[in-house]
């Protein structure tokens, strides 16, 4: 079935399964937005707020109905995951601008497989170490939009890992071309490693001014549509952007862009999602 409502799991209450029949029949949605004129924060206005621990989604659809129905921003996230131990199988995160704000916490971990995320700015931001294992990101703008938009800070070990993803347009739109990312705030860090693309990816690949400064921002063994390796020779390596208070620039210069063959072996989710306690969601 279809249900409108906004869920709420507070952080006394860990350790929930929500699981459904289908993930294209079971589909919780609302129509709050984050942005614009009456905006609501991001703790109320997404679809599906999880401040709890251990959680687990499986089989099922999150909506925000504005962001997918219209196709149009502004914010209008589907889901907001600020607790540890997050873990999601089989699901759809569905919306168009901030589709899904991931942790504030930088060490907490959340899991995402076999799943489907819609959108077209920023749709996946904020932090913590994140592991995309097997996805499918589903662009809904037909050029000009970002995947991600982290806000790392230094104690972020990983950051967000994109494994074995699939990028694609929206089924019966013409889309040209989407950025991997755009640095929100603080010093991000990114990879998408064995990645094919149906959608082109600019040379560079990384929009390379918002707010922050990326530690590294790299893609490995992407291809196109017809498994060919991309010419990754020519991604981004010089970030700015401008101080509100002062109007001065503020530069970085040579980021990573690359990995070594040894240091894409590195990501797996055994060792990004192990932390301190040895969780393994998979």
């Amino acid at each position: 079935g279809e249900y409108t409502e906004h869920i709420d799991i507070p952080a006394t209450k860990p350790y929930l399964h929500i699981i459904g029949q289908d993930r294209n029949k079971t589909i919780v949605k609302d129509d709050k937005l984050c942005g614009g004129e009456n905006a609501l924060h991001v703790s109320v206005g997404a679809t599906v707020v999880v401040n709890a621990d251990n959680t687990f989604f499986e089989n099922i659809t999150l909506e925000n109905s504005y962001g997918h129905e219209k196709q149009a921003g502004p914010q209008a996230l589907a889901l907001n995951t600020g607790g540890d131990r997050i873990a999601l199988n089989n699901v759809r995160l569905l919306s168009y601008q901030d589709t899904w704000i991931t942790t504030s916490t930088q060490k907490n971990r959340h899991y995402i497989k076999n799943s489907l995320i819609e959108g077209a700015v920023d749709f996946i931001y904020n932090g913590g170490d994140v592991y995309l294992d097997g996805d499918t990101l589903e662009i809904n703008r037909p050029s000009g939009g970002y995947i991600v938009a982290p806000n790392h800070t230094e104690a972020t070990k990983w950051g967000y890992v994109f494994m074995n993803n699939v990028i694609r347009p929206l089924q019966g739109m013409n889309v040209t071309d989407v950025w991997l990312g755009r640095p929100w705030h603080g010093t991000p860090k990114t990879v998408f490693i064995n990645t094919q693309t149906f959608v082109n990816i600019p040379a560079k690949g990384w929009y390379n001014t918002m707010g922050g400064l990326p530690e590294l921002w790299a893609d490995y063994n992407t291809t196109d549509s017809n498994g060919n390796p991309l010419d990754l020779s020519q991604r981004e390596d010089y970030y700015f952007y401008t101080d509100k208070d002062t109007g001065n620039k503020v530069e970085k210069f040579n980021v990573k862009n690359y990995l070594t063959d040894e240091e894409a072996a590195q990501y797996t989710v055994k060792y990004v999602m192990s932390g301190s306690d040895g969780w393994q969601p998979d």
